[in-house]
C-alpha cells in the first residue's frame, strides 16, 4: 500500500566543484562518494525514497547504477557555487509532492562528502529528529576553534574583535561555552523549516554528537589525506 507521508533520503550532488574538482566522481575504496553515500541512505529503514538531486547527467548515471532515484535534473540555477542548499530541498520537495502525489513530512540530507556515515548513523539522527519534534536535527563533532576564545573577525579601522562582541571576551577556553562544529554526516529537516521558516538553522534545531574521526567532510584535498589515513587506520 502506497504511503500517503514520507520521509525522503536526499543525496545532493553538483557537477562542478572549486576545492576539487569533480569532487563526487572520486573513489574511496572502488567506490565513488555517490554510490557510497546512496548504499547509507538505502540501508535506512526510515527513510521511504531516496533521490539524487544533480544537475551533471553524468553524475545521474552514476546514481542509477547506484539504485538511486533521478527523477530531474536540476535547473542550473541551483546548482552555483553559491547556491544555498535550502532552495534545492524546497525544489526536490515541490517536484516529488507534485508528481507523486505525496506529502513529504521530513526530507534527509546525505551528503556524498561524508562516506565514514553508515545508515546506522542516518538512523540516530532520524530517530532524534522524531523524538523531539523538530525542525532541524544535525551532525555535529566538537570543536578545537571557539568564537568566545580563539576566533576573531575583522572589525572597523582594521582592528581585529570577538565575533561575539567583548560580552564573550572569556579569559581561558576551558570557561568559554561549549561550541560544536557542523558536518554532513546527516541533516534532517522538517517540511515547515524547507517551505515556512526558510532558515538554515531554524529555532527548533537540535543536535548529535559523533566523534571527529568520523565527521570529516571532503572539501580540500586535506580532507581526502585525513579520510585516507582513517580508512588505513580501520583497516590497520
Amino acid at each position: 500500500m502506497k504511503k500517503n507521508k514520507i520521509t525522503l533520503g536526499l543525496v545532493a550532488c553538483r557537477g562542478g566543484s572549486k576545492g576539487i574538482p569533480r569532487k563526487n566522481l572520486l573513489k574511496i575504496n572502488g567506490k565513488e562518494l555517490i554510490s557510497i553515500a546512496a548504499e547509507a541512505a538505502l540501508s535506512t529503514p526510515e527513510i521511504d525514497q531516496v533521490i539524487c538531486s544533480t544537475d551533471s547527467e553524468e553524475l545521474a548515471d552514476i546514481a542509477k547504477k547506484a539504485n538511486l532515484r533521478v527523477p530531474f535534473l536540476r535547473p542550473k540555477d541551483l546548482a552555483l557555487d553559491d547556491t544555498p542548499m535550502l532552495p534545492v530541498l524546497e525544489h526536490a520537495l515541490n517536484w516529488i509532492e507534485k508528481n507523486d502525489q505525496v506529502t513529504v513530512e521530513r526530507v534527509v540530507i546525505v551528503d556524498p562528502t561524508a562516506p565514514l556515515r553508515t545508515s546506522e548513523d542516518i538512523s540516530k539522527v532520524i530517530n532524534l529528529f522524531t523524538s523531539n519534534e523538530a525542525d532541524l536535527a544535525l551532525s555535529v563533532h566538537l570543536s578545537h576553534q571557539n568564537p568566545y576564545f580563539n576566533m576573531l573577525e575583522k572589525g572597523e579601522n582594521d582592528f581585529f574583535k570577538l565575533p561575539l562582541g567583548d560580552e564573550a571576551n572569556y579569559g581561558s577556553r576551558q570557561s568559554a561555552p561549549i561550541v560544536y562544529s557542523i558536518n554532513t554526516l546527516c541533516w534532517v529537516y522538517s517540511r515547515n523549516a524547507i517551505i515556512n521558516e526558510k532558515k538554515r538553522i531554524p529555532k527548533r534545531t537540535i543536535i548529535h554528537e559523533f566523534p571527529e574521526n568520523l565527521s570529516i567532510d571532503i572539501d580540500t584535498y586535506e580532507d581526502l589525506s585525513r579520510l585516507e589515513y582513517q580508512i588505513n587506520k580501520k583497516d590497520n
